[in-house]
């Protein structure tokens, strides 16, 4: 049975304005991404001649109450993104039910909902009335969106013209202007400089205490715990946790040093050459540790560490050892 997006602008009061149950999306990577599904469709033969199935969303159940602001962290193709385009109503739901209760705008990545060849002014006037503005508020609201933006002459400029960080802020101010009882923002602040991200800041703290109920993406943890009373953590398309924002990030660095441990053991080697001097003291085996704890290869920056260094020599007399660490 398919999934179901359930959209509703006149809820109860008192229902989440963001409920999943069970939610997954699976994607086809076909080997041949132009015959692989003429093919499936003409011959409809088994799957595995022509696609392999990507669970990007695994089973995913959570509730986001009314006026909350909630935090998805994860790793690169954890699923994220997926997760919020379902939820914003641009992807379908292939199991489980999603229901959004109030009127929502989604900011997900650079460059949709807008014309390239057209100048910023342009951008905001289309882009609001795509947004549901009527003619009037949408020029009411021109000089506001404009100054906020903060990109100078650029403005009546074509919009393929700004750089990423223009961009953001321009996408960033047209959403910001709507008023909506829900709103989606994917890693949309990535790429202002420090005082937009500031003022950006403000305004979703502003939105937050308008009653709005903000979703946030972002991998700047300070954004996140700054900005967010709880948290969600993904990993390949599953929760693995949540709970308050701080509370998942301490959770989120453990698992990222977890991860990197991980990959550091593949790494090593146990084979290991001579790289310089005559052969007569070699070095058997190295460790690193925290003081008085086991010996580890991944570590936190500031961390206070111990080398212990085992060698061997055939020399009869004692021998400073020299170690360079670069």
């Amino acid at each position: 049975m398919p999934g179901k997006w359930i959209h509703k602008e006149d809820a109860a009061p008192d229902t989440p304005a963001i409920s999943l149950r069970n939610v997954s999306k699976t994607f086809k990577l076909y080997k041949n991404p132009i015959m692989g599904p003429i093919k499936e469709k003409i011959l409809r033969q088994g799957s595995a001649d022509y696609y392999q199935a990507f669970d990007a969303v695994q089973d995913v159940s959570f509730d986001v109450q009314r006026g909350e602001v909630v935090g998805i962290i994860g790793l690169n193709g954890s699923g994220k993104t997926t997760l919020l385009k379902m939820i914003a109503g641009l992807l379908p739901v292939d199991e489980g039910v999603i229901e959004v209760n109030g009127r929502i705008t989604a900011l997900l990545a650079l460059g949709v909902g807008v014309h390239p060849e057209f100048t910023g002014r342009e951008n905001i006037y289309y882009s609001g009335l795509l947004y549901g503005m009527s003619r009037k508020d949408v020029l009411d609201k021109m000089d506001d969106i404009i100054e906020f933006a903060d990109i100078g002459p650029h403005i009546d400029q074509p919009f393929r013209t700004y750089s990423s960080g223009m961009q953001a802020r321009l996408l960033f101010s047209i959403s910001m202007s709507i008023q909506p009882d829900i709103m989606i923002v994917d890693e949309a602040l990535a790429t202002g400089d420090s005082l937009f991200i500031q003022k950006s800041s403000e305004r979703i703290r502003e939105l937050c205490k308008s009653g709005a109920t903000i979703l946030f993406v972002s991998h700047n943890a300070q954004q996140i715990e700054q900005l967010c009373q709880k948290a969600i953590l993904l990993d390949k398309g599953k929760v693995l946790s949540q709970g308050t924002a701080s509370e998942q990030m301490a959770v989120y660095q453990k698992f990222i040093h977890r991860k990197e441990g991980e990959r550091a053991k593949s790494l090593e080697k146990d084979e290991y050459e001579m790289v310089s001097g005559n052969g007569r003291a070699r070095i058997t085996q190295v460790g690193v540790r925290r003081p008085n704890e086991e010996y580890d290869i991944a570590f936190y920056t500031g961390d206070e560490l111990e080398i212990d260094i085992h060698y061997t020599s055939d020399l009869t007399e004692p021998t400073d050892v020299s170690l360079f660490l670069g």
